[in-house]
């Protein structure tokens, strides 16, 4: 699984954005950003919440790939945030449900 994970992670791959939205719940707008604009925003801002022109985002997460084990039901991802006060990189294993297929939160490494 970690092979994966880090073998991924070395990779540069472009996320299907519609296909993204679609799976997302639409209860708050949420703006993709491309790699390279949420570099320069964290150059930018150093980490400061976003000005413009986001001026009501309430904070930015980036989302590593997904590396999996070989039978894919255990993944790990790694979770940055940002926000006007606070930040953090989370290290989260993800298992998946025998019982109905869905991917659930097993433990967060801080």
């Amino acid at each position: 699984m970690l092979d994966d994970f880090n073998r991924k992670r070395m990779r540069r791959e472009r996320l299907d954005k519609a296909r993204l939205l679609a799976a997302l719940p639409p209860v708050n707008p949420i703006t993709l950003l491309a790699e390279e604009e949420f570099q320069a925003f964290v150059v930018k801002n150093k980490g400061a919440r976003p000005e413009t022109p986001y001026p009501f985002a309430t904070g930015i997460v980036a989302f590593s790939r997904v590396g999996f084990d070989g039978t894919r039901t255990k993944a790990f991802v790694i979770v940055d945030w940002m926000s006007k006060h606070e930040s953090g990189r989370y290290l989260i294993k993800l298992l998946k449900s025998p019982e109905n297929g869905q991917w659930e939160i097993s433990y967060v490494w801080k």
